[in-house]
């Protein structure tokens, strides 16, 4: 008997894009203000390694 269960781990990229966007931003600048920028810069490039990439392989 096979177990036909697929890991969902989508959600790992997003979660390392914003870690590390933050402390990008943290460390560049030392700046609140640029910490988040960060985070929403790591999500967009997340967003784009997922849909283009990844998914790509799934097929």
């Amino acid at each position: 008997m096979e177990n036909s269960k697929q890991e969902n781990t989508e959600g790992y990229y997003f979660i390392l894009a914003m870690v590390f966007g933050v402390l990008t931003g943290w460390v560049t600048t030392s700046s609140i203000l640029y910490a988040f920028l960060g985070a929403i810069v790591g999500l967009l490039f997340a967003g784009l390694f997922v849909n283009v990439f990844v998914k790509g392989r799934h097929s």
